[in-house]
């Protein structure tokens, strides 16, 4: 038996007392039954759009999640590309640092082998430390390219001590703030700048000193490294370095920051950098 039917019967007891039916309780009854019955058929109306909706809603999901998906390996390769451009430019700045050294350390021990040759295995022993140097960056590099543990200012000390070591050129270092402030990223690339900057006086450049000073603000972090002389008589053309100093630009426009490098109007040739704090 049907549900309205049985609702109709249970209204017409429910006002008709059980005696004769009366209009006004007839009427009633269908009212109640109707009234009902539209109620649930609302409910049942309801239900269906709302499956209806789970289903298109489920559907959509599936489809945000393709989407997703695809701008997920899409983020894998730009990241894989990325990161071959970093080791890249890593490899250049790290290693072709330390062989631009050895070559030099050798070149200088070939030259006073015959005449000096206490002085000639003291370069030779120097490309040796380098390249001892050079491996544990390699293996450095190897494990982690953002690792900067050391403070900023003993790193560059370091390094400069190195260089002048090999070239015997006099470099001023004047330190304004520890550096303490900056991410892994602006040490790495101001760290990078001053090593690239001193790779290219060795190989371009013939100065009577170099001037390294690195300032720090509460908003900002600046480089300077600046040589007296533009470059080797026998090499005129601009100073170039493939992935050096397009990548140091490129290092620091991604920290938001700027990079200028070019021939001074008063001699000689300056580097400058400048990142902010806090990126």
């Amino acid at each position: 038996m049907a549900f309205p039917t049985l609702l109709t019967g249970a209204s017409l007891l429910l006002f008709g007392g059980g005696g004769a039916v009366s209009p006004l309780s007839l009427t009633v009854a269908f009212g109640v039954t109707y009234f009902f019955a539209a109620v649930m058929a609302e409910m049942t109306r309801l239900q269906l759009e709302a499956r209806t909706r789970a289903i298109q809603y489920a559907q959509q999901l599936r489809e945000v999640n393709r989407r997703l998906e695809a701008r997920l390996a899409e983020a894998r390769r730009v990241a894989i590309a990325r990161e071959r451009v970093r080791m890249a430019r890593e490899i250049h700045d790290g290693l072709g640092h330390h062989l631009t050294t050895v070559i030099v350390d050798l070149q200088n021990a070939e030259a006073l082998a015959d005449e000096e040759p206490a002085a000639a295995l003291a370069h030779v022993r120097g490309a040796l430390e380098v390249i001892r140097a050079a491996m544990r960056s390699s293996q450095e590099m190897v494990e982690t390219l953002d690792r900067f543990d050391r403070p900023l200012p003993k790193a560059i000390q370091e390094l400069v001590a190195r260089w002048m070591q090999t070239t015997g050129t006099p470099v001023i270092f004047r330190v304004d703030g520890g550096g303490s402030d900056l991410s892994t990223a602006a040490r790495m690339t101001v760290y990078r700048t001053v090593q690239e900057s001193l790779t290219n006086i060795q190989k371009h450049a013939r100065p009577t000193r170099v001037e390294i000073t690195l300032t720090q603000t509460p908003d900002r972090v600046t480089l300077r490294v600046v040589n007296d002389d533009l470059g080797r008589a026998d090499h005129e053309e601009p100073v170039r370095s493939g992935f050096g100093l397009v990548g140091l630009r490129e290092r620091a426009q991604a920290l938001s920051g700027e990079f200028e490098a070019g021939p001074r109007n008063e001699g000689g040739f300056q580097v400058s950098l400048s990142l902010p704090i806090g990126l």
